[in-house]
C-alpha cells in the first residue's frame, strides 16, 4: 500500500477519481483513517457522480455515531450512480448490509465493501 501512494506521487499521476479513491483506500488500509477518508469525500465533491467514491464515502461516515443515520442515502445514491456490474453490486451488498444494521439499531459491527 505504502509502495503504491508513494508511485502515484512520484509518478505525478493526475488527479482523477479513481487516484483519489485509490490513495484514500490505500491511506485507510493503512491506518489513516482520517486522512484516507477525506479523499473519498473531496471525490464526492470533485466528481459527484463517482458512484465508487459515494459508496467509500458512506462507509467512512459509518465510524461516527452521529453521521450512521445518514448514510442510507449516500448508499442508495452509489446505487443509483453505478454503472459497472462491480459497482453496482458492491453497492447494493452495502446498502442491504446498513438496512440490516440500522434495523437492528446498529448492533455488533458493519462489514461493508470498498471499492478500488
Amino acid at each position: 500500500m505504502e509502495r503504491g501512494l508513494r508511485a502515484v506521487e512520484l509518478l505525478n499521476v493526475p488527479q482523477s477519481p479513481k487516484v483519489l479513491v485509490f490513495k484514500g483506500k490505500c491511506l485507510l488500509l493503512l491506518g489513516h483513517g482520517d486522512e484516507g477518508c477525506s479523499y473519498f469525500h473531496a471525490c464526492t465533491e470533485l466528481y459527484p457522480n463517482t458512484s465508487f467514491a459515494w459508496n467509500n464515502a458512506a462507509i467512512c461516515d459509518l465510524r461516527e455515531p452521529s453521521l450512521r443515520p445518514f448514510q442510507r442515502e449516500k448508499l442508495q445514491k452509489a446505487l443509483d450512480l453505478a454503472y459497472r456490474h462491480e459497482h453496482k453490486e458492491a453497492a447494493q451488498q452495502n446498502l442491504d448490509a446498513y438496512v440490516f444494521w440500522q434495523n437492528n439499531n446498529y448492533q455488533g459491527t458493519f462489514d461493508g465493501t470498498l471499492v478500488y
